[in-house]
C-alpha cells in the first residue's frame, strides 16, 4: 500500500465535503460566516490484550497460539456545523497493531469516514462514507485441520491482511403532511489484495460487492413513530478464484415493511422485513440447486431505557451475501444482545452477546456459528484519561460432524488507557 494513500484521500474528501456544505472561500455573508461552527476532537489509546488463540484454530500446526497483543490508536475528527443546519463531519482513526508471538499477524489500519447532511430542495438529505485500508500480510494462511477454516471463515484473521473495504450510503426525504417519500442507496465493496494460491488449505480472498437503490413511501402513525413500505433493487459481484469457472453473481428485488420510532417513552424500534427475490447468474456451480431463490430479509433494532442506569439493545439481521472465499453464497444471521449500565458519571459496565451463522448454500458444505461474550467496564481517571478493562470469550462450532478445524475456543483480556488530544 502507497503510505500517502490514505492522507490523499482524506484531503480530496475533504475538499470536497466542505465544499458542498458551503464551507470555503466562496463569497457569503459576514454574518453567516461568524455564527457557524467548526470543532475539533481527538483521542489516543493504548491497548494492551493477551489471545488465548490468535489463529482460531484447536488442531494441527496452527492450534491455539497464544500472543501479547499491542495496539496503539487514534480517533480524529472535525465536524462544522452551518448556520442553515447543514451538518459536515470527517473523521480519521490509525491503528497499529503488533502480535509478539506472531509476527505475520501485524497490520496498520487506517479508516477514513465522512458524513454530509442539511436540507435542499423542500426535503433533507444525508450522505456519508467509509474507506478502511488495512497495511498487513499479503499472504493469506494455510489452515491444515480436517473441515479448513475457523467457523465462518476466520474473519478475525482476514480482517489483519492487506485489503481495502468501502461503504457508502446515500437517503434524502421529503415530507408532506403526515406522509414522507424516501430515496436510498447503499454500497458495499471489498478489495482483498492477498495472493491467491491453490495449495491445499490455502484460504483464498475473493473481491466482492453488493450495492442497491430504491424508496420508501410511509406515514407518520403518531409523533416519534412512523410505519412504511419500501422497495430496494440491487445486486451483488463476486470475482472469480484462480481458474474456477464459478462465481455467484445475482441481483435481487426486495419488498420491505418497516416501523421506525418510539412504541413507548422507554422503547425505540427501527424495523425493516421482507421477501427478497434473487437470482444468480450463469456461472453457478452445475450441482446449485436454483438459481431464483426467494428468502427472508430482516433488519430489527430496539432499544429500551430499562432504567436511568440501564440500557438494553437487540439486534436481528438475516440477509444473503457472497462468500469472501469465492465459489459460494450464504446466509447471513446475527443475533446481538447489549446491556449497559452506569454506576455514575465516571464508570460504567457492559455486556454484549453476538451469535453469528453463516449456512451456505449447496453444493457448499458449511453451516457454521460462531458465539462471543464480551464484559466491559470503563472508568474515567479525569477530563482527560480513561481506563478500560475488557473480557471476550469466543466459541467457533460446526453444524456438521467431524470437522475440527471449524471449531475453536478463544479468549481475549484487555486493559486500555484513552486520552483526549
Amino acid at each position: 500500500m502507497v503510505a500517502s494513500r490514505p492522507s490523499t484521500v482524506l484531503l480530496g474528501t475533504l475538499a470536497g465535503v466542505l465544499a458542498a456544505a458551503g464551507l470555503g472561500t466562496h463569497a457569503g455573508a459576514a454574518d453567516d460566516v461568524a455564527r457557524a461552527t467548526l470543532t475539533f476532537s481527538g483521542t489516543a489509546t493504548l491497548e494492551q490484550s493477551y489471545d488465548t488463540n490468535v489463529m482460531l484454530q484447536s488442531v494441527a500446526g496452527l492450534a491455539e497460539i497464544e500472543s501479547w497483543v499491542t495496539a496503539l490508536s487514534a480517533n480524529l475528527g472535525a465536524e462544522w456545523r452551518g448556520v442553515d443546519g447543514t451538518t459536515a463531519r470527517l473523521g480519521y482513526a490509525p491503528t497499529w497493531t503488533q502480535f509478539e508471538a506472531r509476527e505475520s499477524e501485524d497490520s496498520i489500519a487506517q479508516r477514513l469516514t465522512a458524513s454530509l447532511g442539511g436540507k435542499a430542495a423542500g426535503g433533507t438529505y444525508a450522505v456519508q462514507g467509509s474507506a478502511a485500508f488495512v497495511d498487513g500480510s499479503h499472504d493469506s494462511v494455510v489452515f491444515s485441520g480436517i473441515g479448513g477454516a475457523p467457523a465462518t471463515g476466520g474473519a478475525t484473521v482476514r480482517d489483519r491482511r492487506d485489503q481495502g473495504v468501502y461503504r457508502a450510503s446515500a437517503r434524502a426525504e421529503w415530507k408532506r403532511g403526515d406522509w414522507f417519500a424516501r430515496p436510498v442507496a447503499s454500497l458495499y465493496l471489498a478489495d482483498f489484495r492477498t495472493r491467491q494460491s491453490a495449495q491445499t488449505g490455502y484460504l483464498n480472498h475473493v473481491d466482492r460487492d453488493d450495492l442497491n437503490a430504491g424508496l420508501d413511501l410511509g406515514r407518520a402513525v403518531r409523533t416519534g413513530l412512523s410505519a412504511y413500505l419500501g422497495y430496494r433493487y440491487g445486486g451483488q459481484d463476486q470475482d472469480k478464484l484462480l481458474a474456477y469457472p464459478e462465481e455467484y453473481d445475482n441481483t435481487y428485488d426486495r419488498i420491505l415493511a418497516g416501523l421506525d420510532g418510539a412504541l413507548a417513552p422507554w422503547l425505540s424500534v427501527a424495523l425493516a422485513a421482507g421477501p427478497e427475490f434473487r437470482r444468480y447468474g450463469p456461472h453457478v456451480h452445475a450441482t446449485f440447486p436454483d438459481r431464483d431463490v426467494t428468502l427472508l430479509y430482516l433488519d430489527a433494532t430496539a432499544t429500551a431505557t430499562v432504567a436511568r442506569t440501564d440500557v438494553v439493545a437487540m439486534q436481528v439481521k438475516q440477509f444473503q451475501q457472497l462468500s469472501f472465499a469465492g465459489r459460494g453464497a450464504f446466509d447471513d444471521l446475527n443475533i446481538d444482545l447489549a446491556w449497559r449500565h452506569t454506576f455514575s458519571p465516571r464508570a460504567s459496565a457492559g455486556l454484549t452477546l453476538h451469535a453469528y451463522n453463516t449456512d451456505f448454500l449447496a453444493p457448499a458444505v458449511r453451516d457454521d456459528w460462531l458465539c462471543t461474550a464480551r464484559l466491559q467496564g470503563s472508568f474515567t481517571l479525569s477530563a482527560a484519561w480513561t481506563i478500560e478493562a475488557s473480557l471476550l470469550l469466543e466459541r467457533g462450532d460446526s453444524a456438521i460432524a467431524a470437522m475440527p478445524g471449524r471449531e475453536y475456543d478463544r479468549s481475549v483480556t484487555s486493559l486500555s488507557f484513552r486520552a483526549k488530544l
